[in-house]
């Protein structure tokens, strides 16, 4: 059996490595969107293809003729692109995708974000059945936590990702013992779906709307690869607010 693991950032290297350490019988061939600088070096037998995103249809046609004609499963953990449908289609084996945030709930972009917003009482990733929706396969599987109000965005990510992984091993487990992972929905509702740029709207908080509400934006907006929340003290000042959860 053939897997083809997409994805891109530390966490999804961490996988990586778990993977072709822990499953030999299987070839792994990963694709990313990493630069070179990024690549891990201790990934064994797995095989490296550079994704170079400019005509997706053509970019996923000349990585699938690189791949020997065998069965194959496809997972996509933090990969940015959408998969083509024809692509999705030949993966004899299945293809699932793992959303580090609830689903239907917290589709798209920025759920670790949209959840504090919201006051959500729990988080965590969901691994789902990849169609032509984007988060709106089948679930498989999920690992909520709950949260206290106290997190930032940064350390629900990160536990959602740690937690990810995990259900990403499971499933590769389950397939190379070649047991049918299942299909059901859990919790069926309607997909909400979150572009990336609709957080903006929540990044600026003034300050007559309360300490509790102040601290909830900053911590939505504390992550370190991204800009923090802005506090509007009134006659056009504006100073940034963050919470250093990385240390």
């Amino acid at each position: 059996m053939i897997l083809l693991l997409c994805g891109q950032g530390e966490y999804f290297w961490k996988l990586a490595d778990k993977l072709t350490s822990e499953f030999d019988k299987i070839q792994i061939y990963i694709v990313t969107t990493d630069p070179e600088t990024k690549l891990s070096h201790s990934l064994g037998k797995a095989i490296i293809l550079k994704y170079e995103f400019s005509n997706t249809q053509v970019s996923w046609f000349e990585l699938a003729n690189k791949i020997p004609d065998d069965e194959i499963a496809l997972v996509s953990f933090q990969f940015p692109f959408k998969i083509p449908q024809s692509i999705l289609n030949s993966m004899q084996r299945g293809a699932w995708n793992l959303h580090t945030a609830p689903l239907p709930e917290f589709g798209g972009w920025n759920g670790s974000a949209h959840a504090i917003i919201e006051d959500f009482k729990y988080f965590g990733p969901t691994l789902h059945v990849m169609t032509n929706v984007i988060d709106g396969g089948s679930c498989i599987d999920t690992d909520y936590f709950e949260l206290t109000g106290s997190e930032t965005s940064y350390e629900i990510l990160i536990e959602s990702k740690l937690r990810g992984m995990q259900l990403v091993h499971k499933l590769v487990d389950n397939l190379v013992f070649e047991i049918k992972p299942p299909k059901f929905v859990l919790r069926p509702g309607e997909l909400r779906f979150f572009n990336k740029n609709e957080i903006e709207k929540f990044r600026i908080v003034k300050i007559n709307e309360g300490p509790r509400r102040i601290s909830q934006i900053a911590r939505a907006f504390s992550h370190p690869d991204f800009p923090s929340a802005k506090l509007d003290l009134g006659n056009g000042r504006l100073v940034e607010i963050r919470i250093d959860s990385t240390i």
